[in-house]
């Protein structure tokens, strides 16, 4: 059974032998756990909620909580409306009117603001005393729409914001019900954390710690669930109302949950896609039923299994952890290829062998360098576990459970089917023929032959691409996340231009001191603070209570009384003017920028997504160096804001990545010395898993594309696969060499046999993740792209550049005196090439 000139193979493992025995039992066992797992795969789901994009023990995150706590949620949904005829027309405002009454009836919408219901203070101007008896609205039958018209274009408060400087577009702002009951929750985690990271974290806190986290888990997977239904019926409204001329949506809930919905369709999509493509590539590659459907169907089941445990556990994917379904299947059939070929080789070679035989010694010849390449793929996943994100530390932990489910299974499940499915017909005698030179094998032949033109080209690429990597970065635009001719994309692209920016980005001064921003001195210092961020070319509106006091200031500059015109505004008549504010403008004019004692104010300013030059990190920075260099005597100002955590998040990410890549390759080495027990093969299987990462991240840093959370695991997904190739050959190699081959025959020997599983598995890795660029969410179509790109590179560095390695520094040392066969043809053209 063993390969001429190879050693003998170590014989099947007992367990191996009972399951091949009884692969009814086998099959039955396993179906049991497989059938449990797939109950709860029912309940596994999507988290939908902003803090799957945030680190996880961020103290800007805290910040960012307390600020909610005082100022209310940041992140309101924009409705934007560009009627076909004058805006100001009674048809056209009594349409906004039926779609304000309908937007404010959906379930979990705490208010709706439009031009219908905003306070007018000069529409006509009645003075200040009347405030006290309410104030105009649009919809007044007392209002003088000319005036209003003109009032709401020059207003600090409302244009920019809720009608556009032209005056055509106006946005109805909608402003949703918050999470209620997680503060107190929330405040215990982080005091748990506390002791976490002190060290002093007691078992019942450990407990507690658990309780507290599933309570969240449970409140932020309904809070999500009704997000989605929310934004569902808003669309459904908005649809209704199509007549009333162009609308346009967006807004921070829109690109949480349409970025989950398009991560639920691709899921869904490419979880049938991927299994699909890869079966018939496996129908091409094999031409046979049987080894078509068999790894289909444990690949499935592996994938089921992941999932249920996920569902089971409460574990929810994200906008990360997504993919790992159509990443886990291609793992997963790469590794039965290299099962199923070791097999069929053997068949090929004894057709008088039996099922149970063949079976045996495949699996057990290949349990080994499967078991290799499963260690050293979580490896490489782990690296990502060093980030601190949550979601990103979740997929290294889901991965690792992945690829030990995969492993499991391929080597219980596919040999108790292969026995139930039977031996079947022999293949094509020539995969047994391993001295017969093949098409890869020619190229690796060649690639022998000429070491200087594949150390060279080698050298050229390294230096090209490690100068693209140098230029990545991690400034990306929620926009460029959807295709130009999405809703959610579009929506964010008219909110730019016309209505002054989409993502929240806040600046909180704290002063310890009561009624500190009702000093007119103190509101003078934050104004000018307003206007610098206003001139900021990244940065749409702007508003504060500096808004409301120029508002009225100028309702006193045009007070009919004339005692009235001539008041000073200071904190006397402002204390006197804010105790007269009605309920409504108080709610919508104070909450947001100023805390009920009037000690801590809020800038809130609204960033354009679509501004080419927008730079987060960079931005972020001039507002601290503005805040340290001019600072409000006896305040603590602070930038906080949805804007800020996600900046946090793709820096840590560059950090935690892309720095400690070097110190990744380190313990894939390490794991290769252990593997191999030999420094010197250590670094001959370490040299070509370098080149299909340094050219992925080269390629995306020439492109000019940002890493994100999804791009920037590329690297990780590319080393952890890439070195399944290396681990397969060279263990091969190493077994040729032990029989006795020299270095040339053992090198046509291994491309001849390890090397077609290495091109069968890489063209259905690729196949497979080449769909992801049918997805609508562009994040997926990169990592699809690039992950493709870097098995191509992976392939070509195991098949070119590992020979031309071992041929030069022969790692495994000289041939066993007298089993040395001779030169078969294959060698032949390697010597005469070299």
């Amino acid at each position: 059974m063993n390969d001429p000139g190879t050693e003998k193979t170590n014989a099947p493992d007992k367990a191996l032998v009972v399951l091949l025995r009884h692969p009814v039992v086998a099959t039955l066992l396993l179906l049991g756990p497989l059938l449990f797992l797939a109950w709860f795969a029912q309940d596994f789901r999507i988290d939908a909620s902003s803090n799957s994009i945030v680190l996880e023990n961020d103290d800007d995150l805290r910040f960012y909580d307390a600020t909610r706590e005082s100022f209310g949620a940041d992140d309101s949904v924009f409705v934007a409306v560009t009627p076909e005829g004058d805006l100001f027309d009674p048809e056209t405002l009594s349409g906004l009117a039926s779609l304000d009454r309908e937007l404010t009836s959906i379930e979990g919408v705490r208010s709706v603001t439009s031009v219908l219901d905003v306070p007018l203070f000069e529409s006509p101007n009645r003075g200040l005393a009347s405030l006290a008896d309410g104030f105009l609205t649009l919809t007044d039958d007392r209002t003088e729409r000319d005036l209003a018209r003109t009032e709401l274009l020059e207003s600090p408060l409302f244009s920019d914001a809720l009608l556009s400087q032209d005056g055509k577009t106006t946005a109805l702002q909608v402003v949703f019900e918050e999470r209620s009951g997680a503060a107190e929750l929330e405040t215990e985690r982080y005091r748990l954390w506390d002791l976490r990271e002190e060290g002093t974290l007691s078992r019942d806190d450990r407990r507690r710690l658990e309780e507290v986290d599933a309570e969240l888990r449970a409140m932020d997977a309904e809070w999500s669930r009704k997000r989605q239904e929310q934004i569902a019926t808003l669309r459904t409204v908005i649809g209704e109302h199509a007549s009333l001329g162009e609308i346009r949506v967006g807004g921070v809930p829109m690109i949480m949950v349409d970025i989950v919905d398009y991560i639920e369709s691709d899921m869904l999509t490419f979880g049938i896609a991927v299994p699909a493509i890869a079966l018939l590539v496996l129908l091409a590659l094999f031409r046979s039923v049987k080894w078509t459907m068999l790894p289909t169907v444990v690949c499935v089941a592996t994938v089921t299994a992941v999932l249920g445990v996920l569902g089971l556990f409460d574990r929810p994917a994200t906008i990360v952890t997504s993919n790992f379904v159509s990443l886990l299947l291609v793992l997963t059939m790469a590794m039965l290829i290299h099962i199923i070929v070791r097999f069929r080789e053997l068949q090929s070679q004894t057709p008088s062998a039996s099922n149970f035989d063949l079976m045996a010694q495949s699996a057990s010849e290949m349990a080994r360098p499967c078991l290799y390449t499963a260690l050293t793929t979580v490896v490489g996943f782990g690296s990502l576990y060093v980030s601190q994100i949550r979601p990103v530390m979740d997929f290294a932990l889901i991965m690792a459970l992945g690829i030990a489910v995969a492993y499991a299974l391929s080597f219980l499940l596919l040999p108790a089917l292969n026995m139930l499915a039977g031996r079947g017909p022999s293949p094509a005698p020539h995969l047994g023929v391993i001295d017969r030179p093949s098409v890869f094998t020619r190229f690796g032949v060649w690639s022998a032959g000429h070491p200087g033109v594949v150390s060279v080209s080698t050298v050229a690429l390294l230096a090209v691409f490690a100068l693209g990597a140098s230029r990545l970065n991690v400034e990306n635009r929620f926009i460029d996340y959807f295709k130009t001719d999405t809703e959610i994309h579009q929506g964010m692209v008219f909110l730019d231009d016309r209505l002054g920016g989409t993502t929240p980005l806040e600046i909180v001064l704290e002063s310890p001191e009561e009624g500190f921003w009702i000093e007119r001195a103190n509101i003078d210092r934050l104004a000018a603070l307003y206007d610098w961020l206003d001139d900021q070319p990244e940065v749409g509106k702007v508003q504060s209570i500096a808004s409301l006091v120029d508002v009225l200031e100028s309702a006193i500059a045009s007070d009919p009384s004339p005692l009235v015109r001539g008041l000073q505004v200071g904190a006397p008549l402002l204390r006197m003017l804010l105790g007269r504010v009605p309920e409504e403008l108080s709610r919508e004019a104070l909450r947001p920028y100023v805390s009920e004692d009037l000690a801590t104010a809020r800038i809130l300013a609204r960033v354009r997504e679509s501004d080419t030059g927008l730079s987060r990190k960079e931005l972020l920075g001039r507002i601290e160096a503005r805040l340290t260099e001019t600072p409000i005597e006896g305040v603590e100002a602070r930038a906080t804001g949805m804007f800020v955590l996600y900046n946090n998040m793709l820096q840590s990410l560059f950090s935690s990545q892309i720095q400690t890549i070097g110190a990744v390759f380190g313990v894939v080495w390490l794991m290769f010395l252990i593997l191999f027990r030999s420094a010197q093969v250590a670094t001959v299987a370490i040299v070509p898993n370098v080149l299909p990462v340094i050219v992925v991240l080269g390629a995306l840093g020439w492109l000019g594309i940002p890493l994100d959370m999804m791009t920037i695991m590329t690297a990780a997904v590319t080393l952890g696969i890439a070195v399944d190739d290396t681990i397969h050959f060279l263990h091969r190699f190493r077994r040729e060499v032990a029989g006795g081959h020299d270095y040339d025959v053992a090198l046509v020997r291994s491309l001849n046999s390890i090397g077609r599983a290495m091109v069968f598995t890489s063209i259905t890795i690729v196949v497979g993740f080449s769909t992801l660029t049918l997805s609508r969410f562009m994040p997926t179509i990169y990592f699809g792209i690039f992950t493709a790109l870097a098995m191509i590179v992976a392939l070509t560095a195991a098949i070119a550049l590992l020979p031309v390695l071992l041929l030069w520094l022969r790692p495994f040392g000289e041939p066993a005196l007298g089993k040395a066969k001779e030169p078969t043809p294959g060698a032949a053209a390697v010597q005469r090439a070299s």
